[in-house]
């Protein structure tokens, strides 16, 4: 696994523009506020992620380059069909708590971190099987499966996964701590939520190529892909 982190950091290196995009179109999601233009920029987000990702998956999997508007119709509907699926009890938990149970701020915030990193860990092989199958539920089994079989060889990757959660963690301890997040110092802010998501952005890529070049490679995959 560390070969395929080595690996995966030298393409991201290379298609840095990409990650560049990814970290701006995700301002509004890092720390924005819902105004007419960081709406433009969720929606820019929802366009563009699918279609990089699948640009990445192509890269390690030694494919033609597709044009980026192909890649998106070719992958966003089986992309977020798989997230907003495995998201639903976070959704769930979060309504619930603000309807029924209420929890104390912090209580709620860790609970919700919890349910996130463990998404984030479910994730870590679904999500390159949905490019490189194109394919959307039919992969959740199958990932999930991977997922067990190989743990020991995923704890990098796992590592990173809860690294990400505990530096968004802190990020949103300091923003709402600060005093420097006001309407007055709208640059700073940002500037602070486009180099949080940056670093969200490229720890997030190492894991998409690092699972994906994984599962490309690995000589068992064919018997270790099918479903339970």
């Amino acid at each position: 696994m560390t070969k395929n982190l080595a690996e995966s950091i030298i393409i991201i290196n290379a298609n840095f523009i990409f990650v560049l995009v990814l970290a701006f179109t995700g301002i509004w999601i890092a720390g924005g506020s819902a105004t007419a233009p960081a709406c433009f920029i969720l929606i820019l987000s929802f366009i563009v992620t699918p279609a990089i990702y699948g640009r990445f998956i192509d890269l390690i999997s030694g494919n033609r380059t597709t044009p980026l508007t192909q890649l998106f119709r070719m992958h966003w509907l089986n992309f977020y069909a798989v997230v907003f699926s495995l998201s639903i009890p976070i959704f769930i938990f979060i309504l619930v708590s603000q309807l029924l149970v209420p929890f104390e701020k912090i209580i709620f915030s860790v609970i919700v971190r919890i349910f996130a990193t463990t998404l984030h860990i479910i994730l870590i092989y679904i999500t390159p099987m949905i490019f490189i199958k194109k394919e959307n539920f039919t992969v959740v089994p199958v990932g999930m499966k991977y997922l067990s079989t190989n743990f020991k060889k995923t704890l990098p990757l796992i590592g990173i996964s809860v690294f990400a959660s505990i530096f968004t963690w802190a990020a949103t301890v300091f923003k709402e701590s600060s005093p420097l997040f006001s309407a007055d110092n709208i640059f700073f802010v940002v500037a602070f939520a486009f180099f949080h998501n940056l670093i969200l952005t490229y720890l997030n890529l190492m894991v998409l190529l690092s699972a994906g070049i994984t599962l490309i490679r690995d000589p068992d995959a064919k018997s270790n892909l099918n479903p339970f």
